[in-house]
């Protein structure tokens, strides 16, 4: 999308105390989006700012005016010598973007360990099971909006749905060669809802409608070169990063009660649940039940107890292939019946 209106720039403090972060935020005054954010620590603050100005430059060309929220900002982004028409002044679209950022941010800012019972070892865990799903790359074999079946009873989650995100594709991939930012489209994901009505509240926040904030989870593989400075090393630090490593894996969620949160230990139980589910249908026995049967269908053992069950893909719920999928009655995959596969969502 290009975005060579007018911008703004402005810095927010996200959090209280220790915690608090001060967020260098670009926005589109002409659609209130948020183009960038970039965390900005000590000595180093201003040259997160420009640096932030001339990736967003670089990305999607020179905007026809930068709105600075003060006087200070205005001189910092001078020094940067990007000949733009920089004025100070009022922007509504900054101002109604950041009244919305804080639990964004937040979120992604806290980095890996910032969750309820989040220690080192289950992030170790999650990491190695998103690495072995990097190197499948499953994403290839199934459609963007592809979905599977998720349930995890002991975690309260009977109609749970799965979507593959696909690695992006078309102009976007040209875009960002051309921008130089990186030669090739980064890795695909998934997005996980935990129940129909979480689906619903999803979608409705997609096509604009009022919907509260869903219960959510999303896997996404960062550029390790596009992490902040405190993010990269809280990833070395935890040892999910080498000199070596390109793409770091990171997990979203989302709460109907707060909106964006950071993930707990269970989610991170979850998330590598599903890594693993996802890595299995890349399997030749995986591939040979979906030829059969239309679908592949799975039990996955979660760290701290209970059961992750998978099956799909969905939209092949005809009962035509595969036996009784409803009642747990005979199967023709090899299914051992000691559970009952959950419905496609």
């Amino acid at each position: 999308m290009a975005r060579q209106g007018t911008w703004s720039l402005g810095v927010h403090a996200v959090g209280d105390g220790d915690d608090a972060l001060a967020i260098a935020v670009l926005v589109d005054e002409e659609s209130g989006e948020v183009i960038a954010y970039e965390s900005m620590e000590g000595i180093l603050a201003s040259e997160s700012m420009v640096s932030l100005v001339g990736r967003a430059i670089s990305e999607f060309g020179r905007p026809r005016k930068l709105i600075a929220a003060d006087g200070s900002i205005a001189k910092v982004i001078r020094g940067g010598r990007f000949q733009l028409d920089l004025v100070v002044g009022e922007a509504p679209g900054l101002t109604a973007a950041l009244a919305g950022l804080d639990e964004a941010v937040m979120s992604e800012e806290l980095g890996w360990l910032g969750g309820d019972g989040v220690d080192a070892a289950v992030v170790h865990e999650f990491a190695e099971t998103a690495s072995e799903l990097l190197e499948s790359m499953p994403w290839d074999q199934w459609d963007e909006d592809q979905v599977f079946s998720v349930a995890v009873p002991t975690r309260g989650i009977e109609e749970g749905g799965l979507f593959v995100l696909n690695t992006p594709d078309g102009d976007e991939d040209e875009d960002l060669e051309e921008s130089g930012e990186r030669a090739e489209p980064g890795p695909g994901g998934w997005m996980m809802v935990f129940s129909p009505e979480d689906l619903d509240a999803m979608m409705g926040s997609l096509t604009g409608q009022a919907a509260s904030p869903a219960n959510a989870l999303s896997l996404h593989f960062r550029a390790v070169a596009e992490l902040s400075e405190r993010l990269a090393e809280e990833a070395r630090d935890l040892g999910i990063v080498s000199d070596k490593t390109r793409w770091v894996a990171t997990l979203h969620r989302s709460s109907r009660d707060g909106g964006a949160v950071a993930p707990s230990a269970s989610d991170y139980q979850i998330a590598t649940a599903l890594c693993a589910a996802l890595v299995e249908t890349s399997t030749e026995e995986a591939a040979a039940a979906l030829e059969e049967h239309g679908f592949v269908s799975l039990e996955i053992e979660l760290a701290g107890g209970g059961e992750l069950f998978f099956e799909g893909p969905g939209g092949d719920d005809d009962g035509d292939e595969g036996g009784d999928r409803e009642d747990g009655g005979d199967r023709e995959d090899g299914d051992d019946g000691d559970h009952e596969p959950p419905p496609v969502a």
